[in-house]
């Protein structure tokens, strides 16, 4: 939670304040949970699945469950540390304040699809469920739009409606973050060649690890220098994001070096994947 008031205190997001850091968390997060491009122990296109074809049924269902499980973790915590936790997008600018009939208009509208697309179901069953869900969306719609709703009515009520505001409308905005990390994961998948063991291990050492380090001295300096010059919220992206252009820029260098100095292959020769 200290970390989310840190974010509403500087009224902006880590994640834009440190890039560089978001951008390896979320590499590292892809490849500890599996997923193509890394997606090594399973390499579908070789293997068919995996280990996956030893097992079906309930097994089956327990390996895809934590593997789905542990994508929600790795979201969230990268929802809490980079994208604001629950806070909604500029959380401390009053007059983006429309933003909070986001929620319920979005509700709304699905509901009104789902109302729409109920006839043209072929089956009574398909059509059911369509009015079940839509009465969800709108029943979802009127929760979220209640607490905006009754403070503009009745200006007394606010402080007793807080509550529920923070807690309805930060859950919808911390799964929509959720959901929509978990969808760029699905997005990669489906876009991106797999990576090679030997690929992946160069990524991590060469690349990654001496970003993230080389990162974390220029961001520590960035933020010292920030506070020495009383600088705050979007004024401190003067400080933190020529840091971190400049880590990015001295880790492509090491990384040049390092494939200079590497012996040139004969085209077609298989690479070495312990080297």
């Amino acid at each position: 939670t200290s970390i989310v008031e840190a974010q509403r205190n500087q009224g902006i997001w880590f994640g834009l304040l440190a890039p560089v850091a978001f951008f390896t968390y979320l590499v590292a997060s892809i490849a500890e949970t599996n997923r193509a491009p890394f997606d090594l122990p399973e390499a579908e296109s070789e293997l068919v699945a995996g280990y996956m074809t030893e097992f079906s049924g309930f097994r089956w269902s327990l390996y895809f469950l934590a593997e789905y499980t542990n994508m929600i973790v790795v979201a969230s915590v990268a929802t809490t540390l980079f994208l604001g936790g629950w806070l909604r997008p500029f959380s401390e600018t009053h007059w983006l304040d429309f933003i909070d009939f986001l929620p319920p208009l979005l509700m709304a509208a699905i509901g009104v699809y789902c109302l729409r697309r109920t006839p043209k179901q072929p089956a009574r069953v398909q059509q059911l469920f369509m009015l079940v869900v839509a009465g969800l969306c709108f029943a979802l719609a009127v929760v979220l739009g209640a607490p905006v709703l009754v403070p503009m009515a009745k200006p007394s009520l606010a402080a007793a409606v807080k509550p529920f505001y923070l807690g309805i409308h930060g859950g919808f905005w911390f799964i929509l973050k959720v959901s929509a990390y978990i969808y760029f994961f699905m997005w990669l998948r489906f876009t991106l060649p797999r990576y090679r063991f030997d690929q992946l291990m160069r990524l991590g050492w060469h690349f990654l690890i001496p970003l993230s380090i080389i990162n974390v001295v220029l961001i520590g300096i960035a933020m010292i220098v920030g506070m020495y010059y009383h600088l705050n919220g979007w004024r401190l992206l003067l400080a933190t994001i020529p840091a971190s252009v400049i880590a990015l820029i001295i880790a492509l260098f090491i990384l040049a070096l390092e494939q200079k100095g590497q012996p040139h292959k004969a085209p077609g020769t298989a690479p070495d994947s312990y080297a």
